[in-house]
């Protein structure tokens, strides 16, 4: 602690929420499945690749957004014991230890290949204009969810297949599916901070739209992405036909979900973690259908 009562070092990383530092590696993993078709790693380039992503790369861009997000996360009812948010811990401190984060990143993707280090080049990058001045995408709506869907969703799944098949890519069907699926979970924080982000004059999508019309666009998305599912399995793109008959009951729950919020606010919090629980579950399904772990479907 210095003089002046602010805290440096590890206390920043207390302030990473898990779940949130989790959620690439799901996208990670699934394309590194669809690529190998197996289950379970045995490579070390995979175990480095995935330490790559997760803890520093995610690391790097939690902190290096909240070092410029301090005045609005004091404002936010989960974020306001953050060290950032309480004034323990500045700005300057954040963004060196998300420097570190990413140089590290970086050096573990040189390690794996050029094309993943391509990938983790083109997420850092990403993250950058997501945070830092003056282009700050979590600012712009729409903006701030396109970055979201194209960086975990299209572009972590393209880091776990390149490491496999680095001359080619994933199934287009599949890369805009889990597009529209970030982008839905992406929305339910944004719901749960839009009171935080309106009185602290950050425009994100939900405040540019209002409550009811984020719950409208919530609503779409996951339709889309639950299209995309039915689509990929009518077609045995990467699913077969059979799938739909195991996953339609959580193809009805995802749908109830922003339906609900809409006039149910004091619900986001248990909903966010339904709506995660539910994209997990789906998510398992598809890879043990993928390698054909569910038997006929």
């Amino acid at each position: 602690m210095t003089e002046s009562g602010e805290v440096r070092g590890p206390v920043v990383f207390g302030q990473v929420h898990m779940p949130t530092l989790l959620i690439p590696v799901g996208p990670f993993f699934i394309g590194w499945v669809l690529a190998t078709e197996t289950l379970l790693p045995t490579e070390a380039s995979f175990f480095i690749a995935l330490v790559s992503i997760f803890p520093f790369l995610g690391l790097g861009t939690l902190l290096l957004n909240d070092a410029y997000d301090r005045e609005v996360d004091a404002l936010s009812k989960r974020k306001r014991n953050y060290a950032s948010s309480t004034g323990r811990v500045n700005g300057g401190t954040l963004k060196g230890y998300a420097a570190i984060s990413f140089a590290v990143s970086l050096l573990l993707a040189l390690l794996v290949s050029l094309g993943f280090l391509v990938v983790i080049t083109m997420l850092v990058v990403l993250a950058v204009l997501y945070s830092m001045p003056p282009i700050q995408l979590s600012r712009r709506p729409g903006l701030d969810l396109a970055a979201n869907a194209i960086g975990i969703g299209v572009l972590c799944t393209i880091a776990g297949w390149v490491i496999e098949a680095p001359s080619s890519l994933p199934p287009t069907a599949w890369l805009v599916t889990s597009a529209l699926g970030t982008s839905t979970f992406f929305m339910l924080p944004a719901l749960m901070d839009h009171v935080s982000d309106d009185e602290g004059g950050k425009m994100s999508i939900v405040v540019a739209l209002g409550w009811r019309r984020a719950c409208l666009l919530g609503a779409v998305l996951i339709g889309l992405a639950d299209v995309g599912i039915i689509y990929m399995s009518v077609n045995s793109i990467i699913l077969n036909p059979d799938f739909l008959w195991v996953a339609w009951v959580i193809i009805l729950g995802e749908l109830i979900v922003f339906p609900l919020l809409a006039f149910r606010r004091d619900l986001v919090k248990p909903l966010t973690g339904a709506m995660g629980g539910l994209l997990f579950a789906g998510n398992l399904l598809i890879v043990l259908s993928y390698l054909g772990m569910l038997g006929p479907f």
